[in-house]
């Protein structure tokens, strides 16, 4: 079966939990495959996979404390999202 890709994609369907995190955060995202990228705060990325599906865990328990960006991106629209590493 084929995704269709929504007309209009809202950011509130876009979320990063729990937030601070220590170990694992977990992306909520869209229905259809989608690009996600984690970048540090100067906006190195860190890494890059494809979400396929509702939810996906990450493991972020090799990132050290700090400000971090989850970037989504479908097509021409990239939404971001930051979260905090806390141990």
């Amino acid at each position: 079966s084929q995704s269709v890709i929504p007309e209009k994609i809202e950011n509130e369907e876009f979320r990063i939990y729990p937030n601070p995190a220590s170990t694992h955060i977990t992306i909520q995202s869209f229905s259809i495959p989608i690009q996600i990228s984690i970048t540090d705060i100067l906006g190195r990325e860190l890494a890059s996979f494809q979400s396929i599906g509702d939810e996906i865990s990450y493991n972020i328990s090799n990132l050290p404390n700090g400000v971090y960006n989850c970037i989504a991106l479908l097509k021409s629209v990239r939404i971001e999202r930051q979260f905090i590493v806390q141990k």
